[in-house]
Formats: C-alpha cells, sequence, structure tokens
C-alpha cells in the first residue's frame, strides 16, 4: 500500500471489548467518531485493543464500516493497525499506547 498520509485518530477502551474514538482526517476538516466492537481477541487477550474488530464510523456525508486489526510485537511498543473493507486493505496506520489511550496516525492509498 502506497504510504500517502491520510491523518491522525485516538482510541479508548471501555467494558464489553468496545472501542471508542475519534479521527482527524486531512480532507474533512472537522474531527469524526469511530467505534469498533471486538470479535476476536488478539495476543495477550487481557491487552483489549489487540484483536480483530468490526469498526463503523462517521464522515461529513455518510457512515461506514470495515475491518479493523491491531497487533503488536511483544518487543515493540508500537501498534499497527489495519482496516480493510471486502477483504482488501484499505488504510493502515501505526499507535502507541499512554495513559490508557491509544494514540496514531494512518495512511492509505489515494482516492
Amino acid at each position: 500500500m502506497e504510504n500517502v498520509f491520510r491523518g491522525a485518530f485516538i482510541l479508548r477502551s471501555h467494558d464489553h471489548q468496545i472501542l471508542t474514538g475519534t479521527y482527524f482526517n486531512n480532507g474533512l476538516g472537522d474531527p469524526y467518531p469511530e467505534t469498533a466492537k471486538r470479535v476476536k481477541p488478539g495476543k495477550p487477550i487481557c491487552d483489549p485493543f489487540l484483536g480483530t474488530f468490526k469498526t463503523l464510523w462517521l464522515e461529513a456525508s455518510d457512515w461506514y464500516q470495515a475491518d479493523m486489526e491491531i497487533t503488536k510485537s511483544s518487543s515493540s511498543p508500537v501498534y499497527h493497525v489495519k482496516w480493510s473493507k471486502d477483504g482488501k486493505p484499505d488504510h493502515e496506520g501505526h499507535a502507541v499506547l499512554e495513559n490508557g489511550i491509544l494514540f496514531g496516525y494512518y495512511w492509505g492509498s489515494p482516492k
């Protein structure tokens, strides 16, 4: 995937394997919400940010959904985030955890 910077995001973990957050997309101007529900935990299972999620987010004129996978090497503090639609990568990102909040940035192919 070509690394065209798209924006930044934050995600917070909540009960029931739910993540909520805000993302900033270069083309939209305003921040928008994103929410995700974990459908398969990652390892270690105690990390609420690791795993496979169903996610949806708002944009200026519509809402969208995708699969989101968050992984992390045990030897690195950096999380890798991948959003896929219909089994094809759509966006990727990197994030770090600070005070219980995942802070990251993402990129994707030119639209």
